[in-house]
């Protein structure tokens, strides 16, 4: 299956408040909050009609966009622990990934505070058995 990315939806959005534009005879200039703003009073008036209930569909649309923020942040930690450490997020508790990105932590300060946590020793730290003496001159 192939799965869009985030970058995927952010084309997707941008596409359709181009064409709401204009739709309304309007240029499709870039995007900004006020074509953001009609376009989602556009969609409410479309579900009246419709009778879709948008609230529903807004709240699932922010969960949506939720959890798709945080594997974004988990993959950026991930990467970080596995480049610097050797371990992933499987090794260590996600949920508290969860609440660094609620509390406003970039991937590097959850990574940093995991390694003091849990005293893991970085790549760069290793020595693997090669001396750090200078060789002889």
């Amino acid at each position: 299956m192939n799965e869009r990315t985030n970058e995927d939806s952010r084309l997707t959005a941008q596409a359709a408040l181009k064409a709401a534009r204009r739709s309304r005879g309007e240029a499709p200039v870039s995007s900004d909050s006020d074509s953001v703003t009609d376009l989602l009073t556009d969609l409410r008036h479309f579900c009246v009609a419709e009778g879709i209930d948008y609230a529903v569909c807004d709240r699932m649309a922010a969960d949506h966009w939720g959890e798709e923020a945080f594997i974004d942040y988990l993959n950026v930690v991930d990467d970080l622990l596995k480049i610097q450490y050797g371990v992933t997020s499987h090794d260590v508790d996600v949920a508290q990934i969860a609440d660094a990105q609620n509390d406003g932590w970039t991937p590097e300060q959850v990574v940093e505070w995991f390694a003091e946590k849990y005293s893991l020793d970085s790549y760069a730290d290793v020595n693997w058995g090669h001396s750090k003496a200078k060789p002889d001159s």
